[in-house]
């Protein structure tokens, strides 16, 4: 008898500070924001990528593929690989186990959680690696990122202004087509499954 496995420990509040601690030390000012790297992250596993975070290292750290990655030190290097590891587990058993997903949206001032950042870093990891998505009837993929690509568009990040105005209802709906988005993805590119696309997703957790 096989035992089952058990699922990715999550990254706790105090991992994802020290992760974002770690991004600032090695390229300040470059480096995803933790919103946006969930994004990202959850964009390649369930289109169904089988790398592994240090495959896109560079991305994630906004440093030219080019160039050489400078740690602080070796043990910095070895402890931002098990965090980044970690959390694309957590994601990837999480869709796997058909679990509630639980995407890290950061709130503003007016405790609203907008999306922006995760909608940015999804279409980053859909960018980064088009190949399944190309293969997508486009009506269906229109469809799946038209939410993804509204709350991306919503706000100029360079002046802080807004370019569209959403209520907070238009808002709720295009998050939960967002992650709905999700769960469609990983039962076509990964489970396989067209047919449990058509079953209602479960409700997103949002921290």
């Amino acid at each position: 008898m096989t035992e089952s496995k058990l699922p990715a420990e999550s990254l706790t509040q105090a991992d994802l500070a020290r992760l974002d601690e770690l991004f600032e030390l090695i390229n300040p000012g470059e480096a995803m924001v933790m919103e946006e790297l969930d994004g990202f992250i959850t964009a390649l596993v369930c289109s169904g990528d089988p790398g592994s975070p240090a495959d896109y290292l560079h991305d994630v750290l906004g440093i030219d593929g080019g160039k050489p990655i400078r740690f602080p030190n070796p043990a910095a290097g070895k402890e931002l690989n098990v965090l980044l590891t970690r959390h694309w587990n957590s994601v990837k058993d999480s869709l796997a186990h058909g679990e509630v997903l639980a995407p890290l949206l950061t709130e503003n001032e007016a405790g609203i959680n907008p999306g922006n950042l995760w909608a940015l870093g999804f279409l980053r990891g859909v960018d980064l690696r088009p190949e399944p998505w190309e293969d997508i009837e486009e009506e269906t993929l229109n469809e799946w990122l038209e939410p993804i690509e509204t709350l991306a568009e919503e706000m100029d990040f360079e002046s802080g202004s807004k370019r569209l105005k959403l209520t907070t209802e238009e808002r709720e709906q295009l998050l939960d087509e967002m992650f709905d988005t999700v769960f469609d993805a990983y039962q076509h590119f990964v489970a396989g499954d067209d047919e449990a696309s058509d079953d209602p997703a479960p409700p997103p957790s949002r921290h």
